[in-house]
Formats: structure tokens, C-alpha cells, sequence
């Protein structure tokens, strides 16, 4: 099981009922929402350094943050502490988030993968109740869950691209780290680097 738990946050100007939500949540789907997208690809898959690996849009009234987690190991294939393992991903992880550059493939998977889930959860009498609850909560406009799907339709590889470059950017991002058990304090002064002074 995960050791460390990192999480980048990248704060979004906008909220639930901003047209530009969509883009926002396809944009980290193709990051980090399902097996095939990648920071999973990169991160846990080629590299072998975490358990999980998401990316979220997490959206409130009128404001949002983008969330990059990862459930990383800590051990080495030796078995002892490696704290380079949590520096090596976080700095592979700024430089994905820097240098992604998605492509209509990439977009067609992810679409296909946000719709699939609409359909299958708009089955639940439970989740319609919270995606309608959700939506009164911030504002007073109440969609069908038709009208997201149309809405999911609509995006263009340009825009999620443009979204990717201005929303995450490494200097906008906050690092959080939460470890089962204290690094030392030398661990603690090796990710300490310019590079992650983020």
C-alpha cells in the first residue's frame, strides 16, 4: 500500500457553472483519470514509483483547483527507505504537467471514458440525486445530465490545450506531502530543491 501521498494543487479561476468546466475535467482525465492516460502511463506503469496516480477538477460555487495525487512508494527494490523515489516522481510529474501536449486520440479516449461514466452512473437514483443536489447548491441553473454530455461533445483539442498550458503551470502549483512515517531530516533537505519550489 501507498507510503507517501503527494498532492499538487493547481488553483482554477472558475466555478461549477463556468462553461469551461468541461474542458477543465477532460483536460485531467487525458492526465490522470483512467489507466491509459498519463501520469499513470508515466508514473506507475513505465516507472513503477506509485500504487495510484489521478488527476481531478474539483469544483466549487466560484472558484476550483486542479489535483494531481499520487499514493507513492518508499521503499527501493533493496527494501530500504528511498526518499529519491518521491523526488524523481514529483519532478517526473512537473515536467509531464509542463510538457503534455494532448492529441485528438487522446481526447477521443477521454470523452469516451467521461460519457461511458455519465450513462452508467445516470442509472443510480442516488447519483442523479447528487448531481442535481450539486448543481442547486451552487447556483440556480439545474442541466439534464443530457445537457453535460453535449457539453463533454463540445471541446476542442485547442481548448484543453489551452487549459493545460495556463492552469498548470509549475509556479502557480502547491505541493503537499504526507508520509506514513518522518523522513529525516537529510531525506527532507534532498527534496528540497529549486526544482521543486513550486
Amino acid at each position: 500500500s501507498p507510503k507517501c501521498h503527494t498532492f499538487i494543487a493547481f488553483p482554477v479561476p472558475f466555478g461549477y457553472h463556468d462553461r469551461r468546466r468541461p474542458v477543465g475535467e477532460l483536460a485531467c482525465s487525458m492526465l490522470g483519470g483512467y489507466m491509459s492516460s498519463r501520469l499513470w502511463t508515466v508514473i506507475r506503469e513505465r516507472n513503477a514509483w506509485a500504487y495510484s496516480v489521478s488527476a481531478d477538477l474539483e469544483c466549487l460555487q466560484e472558484t476550483a483547483v486542479v489535483v494531481v495525487h499520487m499514493g507513492l512508494k518508499t521503499r527501493g527494490e533493496d527494501g530500504a527507505e528511498d526518499v529519491q523515489i518521491t523526488r524523481r516522481a514529483l519532478l517526473t510529474t512537473l515536467h509531464e504537467l509542463e510538457t503534455f501536449r494532448p492529441t485528438e486520440k487522446d481526447l477521443e479516449v477521454a470523452k469516451g471514458h467521461m460519457l461511458g461514466h455519465l450513462a452508467i452512473n445516470s442509472e443510480r437514483s442516488s447519483w442523479l440525486a447528487q448531481f442535481h443536489s450539486t448543481q442547486l447548491l451552487y447556483g440556480d441553473a439545474v442541466t439534464s445530465v443530457e445537457s453535460e454530455q453535449a457539453a463533454l461533445r463540445r471541446v476542442t483539442l485547442a481548448q484543453t490545450q489551452r487549459f493545460l498550458r495556463e492552469m498548470l503551470a509549475p509556479e502557480r502549483c502547491t505541493l503537499t506531502l504526507i508520509a506514513k512515517r518522518s523522513h529525516p531530516p537529510q531525506a527532507l533537505r534532498e527534496l528540497q530543491t529549486p526544482e521543486l519550489a513550486c
